[in-house]
């Protein structure tokens, strides 16, 4: 028996995937981790935010390369 956490995307085929956001204070090098290997299915886990610590830093431009918006 599988149980999800209300927040976690269950699909069809039963795979389960935690809805994440990621904090960042400068050249974005943990979230591209964490998005990549969400995009590659290596991470159960939708990234649905970036947390950035001030505006300008590298991680905004990362995420929105990664289709993230402002």
């Amino acid at each position: 028996m599988r149980f999800a956490h209300e927040n976690a995307l269950v699909s069809g085929d039963g795979d389960m995937r935690i809805r994440v956001a990621v904090a960042a204070s400068g050249r974005g090098s943990t979230f591209e981790a964490v998005a990549r290997a969400a995009a590659a299915g290596t991470l159960p886990a939708e990234v649905v935010l970036l947390f950035a610590s001030r505006p300008g830093i590298n991680a905004i431009g990362l995420a929105q390369s990664f289709g993230f918006r402002r």
